[in-house]
Parts: structure tokens; sequence; C-alpha cells
């Protein structure tokens, strides 16, 4: 049986991109997805089985440590809410599109 925690390899992925040569300039957009089961998930557990030194502030801090330097954008999605993803959708079709504009001096 494979006893590899999920989460930890998705943060550990997220790491490789955010840190690959390829990557260096790219801004980064993070889907946090399944956000529903994920609250009910830590309803029953503490984040600190994880995070030994999660304080309780924001939980996503270790981006800034990952990409310092990186604009990343995150979106909380739940599949099944139909309207959420329209909205995220939307978020992320203005975001790239400010982008390219100011990137190419039309913004």
């Amino acid at each position: 049986m494979d006893n590899v925690n999920r989460l930890m390899e998705s943060l550990d992925l997220f790491a490789q991109i955010c840190n690959s040569k390829w990557f260096i300039k790219a801004s980064m957009i993070l889907f946090l997805n399944k956000t529903d089961l994920f609250i009910e998930k830590i309803g029953s557990l503490s984040i600190k089985v994880l995070f030994k030194n999660y304080d309780g502030r924001k939980l996503f801090t270790p981006l800034q440590i990952w990409a310092p330097r990186r604009k990343v954008y995150m979106h909380e999605t739940c599949a099944t809410d139909t309207n959420q993803v329209q909205l995220v959708i939307d978020s992320v079709i203005d975001t790239v599109i400010g982008k390219n504009l100011k990137e190419t001096g039309m913004e």
C-alpha cells in the first residue's frame, strides 16, 4: 500500500515547479481544488500533524518561501459549485489578459 501523504506530495511538486529553471520568470496560478473536502477533513484533524510549526496564521505562507520573487495567484475551488468555478475562470482570464497587456505596454 502507498503511504505517501498526498498533500505533502502536492506541496513538494509545487515547490519543484516553482524552482524549475523553465519557470523562472513565470507567474503561477495555483488552484486549491476540493476545498469542501479539505474543510471537512481539517475539522477532524489538526493541521499541526503535517505542519509542526504552524501557528494559526495564514496557511499558505510557504508560497513566499518557495517563490519569493514571483507572483502567485491562488484560487480556492470546489468543482461541484459551478458558480464558483465560473468566477475563478473569469478571474484567471482577467489576470492573464491583464498581465499580457501590461507586458506589451498596452495597459
